[in-house]
């Protein structure tokens, strides 16, 4: 493990020194585009060499914050991925025979979660809270909210907005839906934070559902689980979550 490790920072190391000295591979290239092209490289030439744990542990290097930008990391409480667990219950009851009943196994902690914003935003005190729910990518099995820190925090700066980023929870070690089921446990949360968060509830309007690559699809996912929900017949489905979720155009 510690050669694993070291040959890890060794690979880091050298690709910066690459990039900064030699150039990308295209001018257009930036540090992370590089780092990410540069991964996927490396793992697909020693896959048979590697573990998901150990591939992963490559992805999950944390990438730098830009200038200018504050992250203010928490977790997000299991009561939201309780409430989002009810709602997923009744949309794919169809197909629980093929789901493996190891998501609906709450595990302890919560979701870590982080704020990105830029520092004295004044943004609990804004009429209009621009923020943005995004969900990073990966092919639903690497990275975190940290190793893309580059990526949220010019989202910040760039729209003005906080960012809120999650690391939802990766296969293979945790089947469907558990990912979907932490986007829309983060969701609630923007939608009915607890007391103690600092801020109040958001109109849905002022949220953006965001992500790139599996981000992307998870973004599409929780988008059409919110409106499944909402053209939903179930009484008992609508009485226990109709406070929370609104659909707007």
């Amino acid at each position: 493990m510690i050669e694993f490790v070291n040959n890890t920072l060794l690979f880091n190391i050298s690709l910066r020194i690459k990039h900064y000295l030699i150039g990308p591979p295209k001018p257009s290239w930036d540090l992370k585009f590089h780092q990410i092209w540069a991964m996927i490289k490396s793992m697909s030439e020693n896959t048979s060499t590697m573990t998901i744990e150990q591939m992963q542990s490559v992805s999950f290097q944390p990438d730098p914050t830009p200038a200018g930008v504050m992250i203010n990391e928490f977790k997000i409480n299991n009561k939201y991925k309780h409430e989002a667990q009810v709602h997923l219950n009744k949309i794919l009851k169809p197909y629980e025979h093929v789901l493996d009943p190891e998501w609906k196994n709450l595990k302890d902690g919560g979701i870590n979660a982080e704020w990105v914003q830029v520092p004295n935003d004044g943004w609990e005190k804004r009429e209009i809270r621009k923020t943005i729910l995004y969900f990073h990518g990966g092919a639903y099995y690497l990275c975190n909210k940290d190793s893309y820190r580059n990526v949220t925090g010019s989202l910040s700066k760039w729209t003005n907005a906080r960012v809120l980023a999650i690391d939802y929870q990766l296969a293979p070690q945790n089947p469907f839906p558990a990912a979907l089921q932490d986007a829309l446990a983060a969701y609630l949360y923007l939608l009915n934070p607890s007391k103690d968060t600092g801020f109040e509830p958001l109109n849905p309007k002022n949220i953006v559902i965001a992500g790139d690559s599996a981000g992307g699809g998870l973004s599409l996912a929780l988008g059409l689980a919110i409106l499944l929900y909402k053209e939903s017949k179930s009484d008992d489905l609508s009485n226990h979550l109709n406070q929370y979720i609104q659909k707007t155009y």
